[in-house]
């Protein structure tokens, strides 16, 4: 028995009543079909998209004319409804099919093809044009299927066929390729896959936790973007920032504005940076600072990994590792093996060992304790070669060569010394001592400098040459010089009043030219010089008296040794000599010079700025 408009029909009377109806319907679907095939033969037909909600099936149907109801068709028991292509099945449902709504209760299930799957236990659908609009309630799962599964859960939730977005505003649940994101209110497009999120904002992976309070998310490309306050937490990490990209399938996140990253022993603040929670690597695209385990990095530009401390900095950028810094165009560092490198207008500054070092190249193993500086290797105009300032003492020394090698021995021990190269073109200067060589050699050992290949050295009025120079220091002061080779000493002796009034008069030089020769200094000063071998001497002995020159003496020895007092002479030894003291007037044409004599006050360095270009002997 049904119920139609509150009158009883008995079953018997609606079948015959039904059956009639349908064969009336036939005959006239025949002929029209008949007048219409004769009157458009040729014409093809086009099928018409129908709009309406059609009730494919239901185990129990009534209608409610007067009822609670009215107006409405109250179906039951595997009730499934099909809507433009869609599929909603439930338990039972009021189906109005005038307004083309339905409510539907009881595992409420709505299929769109095979891309969206939505389930709940209740839900009003309202299939009027321009509206077509899903609002469910109460274990509400929303799965979309496109490329990958998205599946968002909720309590209550809004989907609009119309612009195929989805809604909800009381707490919901995305997951998305094991990434989950929870907020109070979110928004989700299934044609573009892109969510939106505010208030109370939570998105959790598998080695990360953000939190903000407004986040935008593609699900097609996993990244996030939060539009204010971000904090996201990993095993080591903390980040904070206002402006955040995150990549939830890669772990990277992109930090704009003021943005901290803090971990153990380490903190990065940068304005425009990206860090990736789970490699710990680091990106920095503007202002930048990284402190790490004492060290301290201040970059624009280049990349950086908090746990193994690799870095690669490009642009200007600063290593601060105590007492040490770097700095250079481009800089390269790991710390395992404790390898640096830089390029372009390098600075190394050392505030214990007070010493500073530019050049265009420069490498470096703090581990080894070896380094090498030169020029940059692509300049052919050999721009910024090294440039070494020590300023441990009261004068600072200045060194200039085309490369600087060092080398560390016993390091980290309390016996370590270090050996360093210079060369080619070697130039030093101090105020109190300058000199030029091919080369030049040191180590701290048995604290000797060694200058290589025809080195000239001078302190004062006097110039030294030998093939070698070996000068030996005690407490950072010359404790004794050893010229090895063709040795040969000249000192120019300063002229009388008269003499600079006559122009005619020419510069007097006392000399020594032996095989070897030794001097001995004491707070600063020559204490005793020795000459060894084929020793031969041009000597201007002065009058105490009037300062003036009495004569000229020219001696021929074996072994001649130099007492000096206060950095005057005092007395000379030798072991048998032939000589002769000549009047100044009487001195015979060359015998004023020596064989080996020369003088190079042109090439010799004035300041620390004169050492930059190579000057040779002409």
């Amino acid at each position: 028995m049904a119920v139609f408009g509150n009158k009883d029909v008995t079953l018997h009377r609606f079948l015959h009543y039904t059956h009639l109806q349908k064969a009336f319907l036939v005959i006239l679907s025949l002929l029209a079909f008949s007048v219409l095939a004769m009157g458009q033969k040729h014409k093809k037909t086009t099928k018409t998209t129908d709009d309406r909600i059609y009730l494919e099936h239901a185990d129990n149907l009534r209608y409610d004319q007067y009822g609670p109801q009215g107006g409405k068709q109250v179906v039951t028991g595997n009730v499934k409804f099909i809507h433009k292509g869609s599929i909603l099945t439930c338990d039972s449902a009021y189906f109005d099919q005038n307004a083309e709504k339905f409510q539907a209760f009881g595992r409420v299930h709505m299929k769109q093809g095979d891309t969206l799957d939505i389930k709940a236990n209740y839900a009003d659908y309202d299939g009027g044009v321009g509206r077509e609009m899903l609002t469910a309630s109460k274990n509400v799962v929303l799965t979309h299927k496109k490329k990958k599964t998205t599946v968002l859960t909720t309590d209550s939730l809004v989907y609009d066929r119309l612009y195929d977005f989805a809604y909800y505003l009381n707490n919901g649940k995305i997951v998305d390729n094991g990434t989950e994101l929870t907020s109070e209110w979110g928004e989700y497009h299934l044609d573009t896959q892109k969510a939106t999120f505010v208030y109370t904002v939570r998105v959790k992976g598998k080695d990360f936790d953000l939190e903000t309070d407004t986040l935008m998310y593609d699900a097609n490309t996993s990244l996030a973007h939060s539009l204010g306050p971000a904090i996201v937490h990993s095993d080591k990490t903390t980040i904070e920032t206002k402006d955040l990209y995150f990549d939830s399938k890669t772990n990277w996140a992109h930090m704009l504005g003021p943005s901290k990253v803090t971990g153990k022993d380490m903190t990065i603040d940068t304005e425009d940076g990206e860090y990736n929670t789970k490699t710990e690597d680091a990106r920095f695209n503007g202002p930048s600072t990284i402190v790490n385990k004492g060290t301290i990095i201040t970059t624009d530009k280049g990349e950086y990994n908090t746990k193994t401390e690799l870095t690669r900095l490009t642009h200007r950028s600063t290593v601060v590792n105590g007492d040490r810094t770097l700095i250079a165009d481009t800089l390269y560092s790991d710390d395992k093996t404790g390898y640096q490198e830089g390029f372009g207008d390098v600075i190394f500054v050392d505030k214990k060992n007070k010493n500073e070092l530019t050049c265009g190249y420069f490498k470096y193993n703090k581990k080894e304790g070896h380094g090498f500086a030169t020029a940059r290797p692509w300049d052919k105009n050999r721009d910024r070669l090294p440039f070494m300032k020590d300023y441990s003492q009261k004068d600072t020394l200045y060194v200039h060569g085309d490369s600087i090698r060092l080398e560390s021995f016993n390091v980290d021990t309390d016996s370590m010394w270090r050996k360093v190269h210079a060369y080619p073109h070697v130039r030093v200067y101090r105020k109190d001592v300058q000199a030029i060589a091919d080369s030049l050699s040191g180590n701290t050992l048995d604290s000797v400098l060694i200058l290589y290949r025809d080195p000239i050295v001078w302190h004062g009025q006097q110039q030294l040459l030998g093939d070698e120079i070996h000068v030996y220091m005690r407490d950072s002061t010359v404790d004794r010089a050893h010229v090895v080779g063709n040795a040969f000493s000249a000192e120019l002796l300063q002229r009388s009043s008269e003499e600079k009034l006559n122009s005619k008069s020419t510069d007097h030089f006392n000399q020594i030219s032996s095989k070897e020769m030794w001097a001995w200094f004491e707070n600063k000063k020559m204490k005793r010089a020795e000459a060894i071998s084929n020793v031969l001497v041009d000597y201007y002995p002065i009058d105490d008296a009037d300062s003036t020159i009495i004569g000229m003496v020219y001696c021929e020895t074996d072994t001649m040794r130099m007492f000096m007092n206060d950095g005057k002479l005092d007395h000379i030894w030798t072991c048998g000599n032939t000589g002769t003291m000549y009047p100044l007037n009487q001195v015979p044409t060359g015998r004023d010079r020596l064989p080996k004599f020369a003088w190079y006050e042109d090439i010799r360095p004035k300041d620390q700025n004169d050492l930059f270009e190579w000057k040779p002997k002409k």
